[in-house]
Parts: C-alpha cells; structure tokens; sequence
C-alpha cells in the first residue's frame, strides 16, 4: 500500500464513482468495520453478563441483610436522641 501510494502521480485523479471518498473505500473497509461491531457486541454482552451477575449477588446481600437486621440498631440509635 505504500509503495503504491508512493508510485502513484500525485495529480492523478482517482476512480470515485459516488464522488464521495468515505462511500468508495466502503467496499474495502467492510469486512473490517463488520468485525469491529461484532467485538464490540462480543464486549458489550460480557459487560452486560457482569452486570446481571452483580446485580444478583447484591440482591442476595440485600436479603440477608433485612434476614439479619432486628431494628435493634436504629432503635438504639433514636433512643439515644432526645428533642
């Protein structure tokens, strides 16, 4: 790619049938933007799974903690403030 770009006249015009640059390399470049989605989807899902799985596990946390919560420390708490 680079010797050609070095072979290659400067002045030349190249072949752009859209006249639109960023639309005529689409062909070429396809395959490569298509992987890079598809490993971003790939990276997004396994945030996503992380995501679920913390989510779980505070949900758990959360349980236990109302399982083991008696009140007793709030009301400890508001007994000993007086107005």
């Amino acid at each position: 790619m680079i010797e050609l770009c070095k072979n290659t006249d400067p002045n030349a015009k190249g072949w752009r049938p859209t006249r639109r640059p960023e639309l005529d390399v689409l062909g070429h470049t396809r395959i490569t933007l298509q992987n890079h989605v598809e490993r971003l989807e790939e990276i997004k899902q396994d945030y996503v799974s992380q995501l679920e799985e913390k989510k779980r596990y505070y949900e758990q946390l959360k349980e236990q903690i109302k399982e083991l919560d008696d009140g007793s420390l709030f009301a400890s708490k508001v007994d000993g403030f007086q107005l």
